[in-house]
């Protein structure tokens, strides 16, 4: 069964979610309230990134598939400075703790090393792209060229 991935809308929520996440470290919430519920959020949108950046990166065929990564790459940015906003900011604020410190690093290191491979893939599309060969305006009329055609009526 063919999956239909809608990744538009999908980007949009993520997001979304990771503005929602600066705002969270930006603003002075009681911890107590909330430490847990941004925690998960931030490991929800770890995940959900990953799953997105791998689909992509495994269907190379895929229509926009740059346009998609494009903006992964930007999501990935901007969840990597809230991750150092939450890992970096006022310790007295958020207090991460050791296992989820460790936790948020390592995913701070992996997307931005997605980051930088994104840009390679991204930078290889595009001189691939300028390779190709164009048809030129005469072949192209060539082909479509009544008669070339048998048509069955």
């Amino acid at each position: 069964m063919t999956e239909n991935v809608n990744y538009e809308d999908n980007l949009f929520f993520i997001s979304q979610t990771i503005d929602l996440l600066r705002k969270g470290a930006l603003l002075n919430l009681d911890r107590e309230l909330f430490y847990q519920k941004i925690m998960e959020t931030l490991f929800s949108t770890d995940a959900s990134l990953q799953s997105i950046y791998k689909n992509l990166t495994e269907n190379s065929y895929l229509i926009n598939r740059n346009l998609y990564l494009h903006s992964v790459m930007k999501k990935k940015r901007k969840f990597t400075e809230i991750l150092t906003a939450y890992l970096e900011g006022d310790p007295g604020k958020w207090l991460i703790e050791e296992e989820h410190r460790s936790r948020l690093q390592r995913i701070r290191e992996i997307h931005t090393s997605d980051i930088q491979d994104i840009r390679s893939t991204l930078s290889l599309t595009a001189d691939k792209e300028e390779d190709r060969e164009v048809i030129s305006r005469d072949e192209m009329n060539f082909l479509m060229a009544p008669g070339l055609l048998e048509e069955d009526e």
